[in-house]
């Protein structure tokens, strides 16, 4: 599977030449220090760009970069890639994921194994793949119109019952072709097993801005995170943690390091600790383009616990989804209103209503608008300010709505707000 990315790896033939020495019939197959760096390495570099990618929606969107899954199934288990085309023309993988098969799965017949295939790389590629055009890749050539059968078993109409909520296409790929879904298969960890690799995650998602290193190297100077990376060192693990301003206490056991990262071990979910200066990138990378839209901030925060963890994640995130102007326009809050009376008016101006509008921060300052209304004619005007001090509302309404337009009203109606006295 390395050797086939060996494209986008300078100087590949150097690192993995220790095993390729091991395959030689004339040598002893021994594991030697040599070995395990060489192994160590081509695994560093599998999970690293340029070999990984993040994924491009907006290409995916508009079709010009469709995502593509490439997988294989056998006795052993299941695996799945999910790849982009990249700028540079050839296909990157965003996203690995391979699953052991239970005593009843191996017992399934080969048509079913691969349907089965194609089913579990559709659920763990769910965030990425759903609501756009995905090609599925496959070497067993029946699976491409199995889906499309009425006489088959309950169990494959039940699956594709479940596959028509996605807009795929399944495509035959000799599996000679198919390097990287067989290796993928073929080494899937058996589920009998899952007790001695509990620490191993088995699947990989790119999502990071930085190495990982950088992260880490941040952490170590933080008053609290160096400190539980210091006794994680040590050994040091019933030391207690606390965060300031936070009441739950953690231990320095809830904590561990994988791969020179630090992780917060929580219900069954290995959150990745994010420094601070990272947080709010990581946040507008998950909102602004990769999995989660611009949904309310209970759904972000919900899905940002499964993999991340910082002090302060759900205030953040809550306070940052408020300056998104988006967010702010197409999830309004409905709210309850009492029967109206109508307003009777005699001719244009004579009263007008204001009232005012958060929208979020702009690249100009403001972050209102004033919203005046003619009640006999209904023309009306919105005027961007900075905030809303009845002073400003006051300079603003006389300024572009009195002086600029020549409407002087008699009588101004508001909702009694602490901004609403204009004298």
């Amino acid at each position: 599977m390395c050797s086939y990315y060996r494209k986008f790896v300078f100087g590949f033939s150097k690192v993995a030449a220790p095993l390729h020495e091991m395959t030689s019939e004339k040598r002893a197959f021994i594991w030697t220090p040599p070995t395990e760096e060489a192994f160590e390495k081509q695994e560093e570099i599998m999970t690293k760009a340029p070999v990984l990618a993040q994924p491009d929606i907006e290409a995916a969107r508009s079709g010009r970069k469709p995502f593509k899954i490439h997988l294989d199934a056998n006795t052993e288990g299941l695996g799945a890639v999910l790849s982009q085309e990249g700028d540079d023309g050839f296909l990157h993988p965003i996203y690995f994921a391979s699953k052991g098969l239970s005593k009843c799965g191996k017992n399934y017949h080969v048509t079913d194994l691969e349907a089965l295939a194609v089913v579990f790389a559709l659920r763990k590629f769910h965030m990425f793949v759903y609501g756009f055009r995905v090609k599925v890749f496959t070497d067993h050539q029946p699976s491409t119109a199995l889906f499309k059968k009425s006489n088959v078993s309950a169990k494959i109409l039940r699956w594709a019952l479940e596959l028509q909520k996605y807009d795929v296409k399944i495509v035959y790929l000799k599996g000679a072709a198919d390097k990287v879904a067989d290796a993928l298969s073929r080494g899937a960890v058996p589920l009998k097993d899952l007790s001695i690799v509990k620490s191993i995650p088995n699947e990989l998602i790119v999502g990071a801005v930085l190495e990982e290193s950088e992260w880490t190297t941040e952490l170590r100077k933080h008053s609290v995170y160096g400190k539980v990376i210091a006794d994680l060192e040590e050994g040091r693990l019933d030391n207690d943690v606390t965060f300031p301003d936070v009441a739950r206490k953690y231990k320095v056991a809830d904590f561990t390091m994988d791969r020179e990262v630090l992780v917060l071990v929580e219900n069954e979910h290995r959150r990745l600790v994010v420094p601070p200066s990272q947080r709010r990138k990581v946040f507008d990378e998950a909102h602004a383009r990769l999995l989660f839209g611009h949904f309310g901030p209970r759904k972000l925060i919900r899905q940002l616990f499964k993999r991340l963890f910082w002090e302060s994640l759900s205030r953040d995130v809550a306070e940052w989804w408020e300056e998104c102007r988006e967010c702010l326009c197409h999830n309004a809050q409905s709210t309850m209103t009492p029967p109206l009376a109508p307003i009777r008016t005699s001719k244009p101006y004579e009263i007008v209503g204001i009232d005012i509008l958060e929208m979020g921060l702009t690249s100009s300052g403001n972050r209102y608008i004033l919203s005046v209304v003619d009640h006999f004619s209904k023309f009306e005007g919105a005027y961007a300010i900075p905030n809303k001090a009845a002073d400003t509302v006051a300079k603003v309404f006389f300024e572009k709505w009195v002086a600029e337009g020549c409407r002087q009203p008699k009588r101004i109606l508001s909702d009694q707000g602490e901004n609403s006295t204009i004298s």
